[in-house]
């Protein structure tokens, strides 16, 4: 293996050694159960459902787990989605620039619709809308930006 794959998934490794022990687990738990549901995940470790969500959700915020498609949830029959964990720093480079440009097109048509007449009080919402849109891209240029000194 050469160095800068070396590296790159040493980098990869820490950042995943840094997270907080429960998000850790949760996961671990994904990565050695992938295709497999929250629900699949509070059942088989008996970890509290609530907790098991929440970590999923930041995780996915943090671009560390991937949606991989769904399941009917044999209680309720209801589909539940199903999880994996991303592979290395590359694809999760790649989910951050996917995400950045869905944010900058949102920002895009919003200031499209700014521009077209509108009354103040939808202007006002619109201008707040686009100040988080900038917020989430701005977090995701820090989180590019980092990953990117680690490669």
């Amino acid at each position: 293996m050469n160095t800068s794959i070396r590296n790159r998934n040493e980098s990869y490794f820490n950042i995943l050694n840094s997270l907080p022990k429960k998000k850790q687990l949760i996961l671990q738990l994904f990565s050695e159960n992938p295709n497999s549901t929250s629900q699949e995940i509070h059942e088989k470790y008996l970890i509290p459902i609530n907790e098991v969500v929440a970590r999923v959700s930041d995780l996915k915020n943090e671009f560390l787990l991937v949606e991989t498609g769904s399941k009917e949830n044999r209680w309720t029959g209801r589909m539940n989605t199903t999880y994996r964990v991303v592979k290395n720093i590359n694809e999760r480079i790649d989910l951050i620039n996917e995400r950045f440009v869905e944010l900058r097109d949102q920002k895009d048509k919003l200031i499209r619709d700014y521009k077209k007449g509108l009354s103040e009080y939808t202007k006002s919402i619109i201008l707040k809308i686009m100040n988080s849109i900038d917020v989430k891209i701005s977090r995701l240029g820090k989180t590019l930006n980092t990953l990117n000194d680690q490669v």
